[in-house]
C-alpha cells in the first residue's frame, strides 16, 4: 500500500483548515514508513473522541498512522506561517510538526 490508496472511513472529516484558510497550508501526502510498528495505542481517548478504537488498534490504524494509506475523506495538508527566521522576514515557513489529516 502507498499514501495514495484511500481506506473505508474510520473518521468524519470536514477539511475545515483547507476549506477556510487558503493560503496558511500546502497540499501534502504523508511519506509511507517501511516497517511501522504500533507500540502504544491510547482505547480509552479513542473511545472519548468517538473514535473506532478496535479498528485504530488493529493492521488499518497502523497503515493510517504511518502514512502509508490516506483515510477516505481526508485532505492531508501542512500548516504554514509567515515571520522572521535567521534575521529576516519569510513571507513562507513550513509547519514542520506533522501533516494534518483534515
Amino acid at each position: 500500500m502507498n499514501a495514495n490508496n484511500h481506506i473505508n472511513p474510520l473518521f468524519n472529516f470536514d477539511n475545515t483548515f483547507s476549506q477556510n484558510l487558503e493560503g496558511f497550508f500546502v497540499n501534502c501526502q504523508p511519506e509511507p514508513a517501511s516497517a511501522p510498528k504500533l507500540l502504544q495505542f491510547n482505547h480509552e481517548l479513542a473511545d472519548e473522541l468517538g473514535l473506532d478504537s478496535v479498528a485504530l488498534d488493529s493492521k488499518i490504524g497502523l497503515e493510517i498512522f504511518s502514512g502509508n494509506v490516506t483515510p477516505q475523506g481526508s485532505e492531508p495538508l501542512a500548516q504554514g506561517y509567515a515571520g522572521h527566521q535567521f534575521g529576516g522576514f519569510s513571507p513562507q515557513l513550513g509547519d514542520g510538526r506533522a501533516i494534518l489529516l483534515g
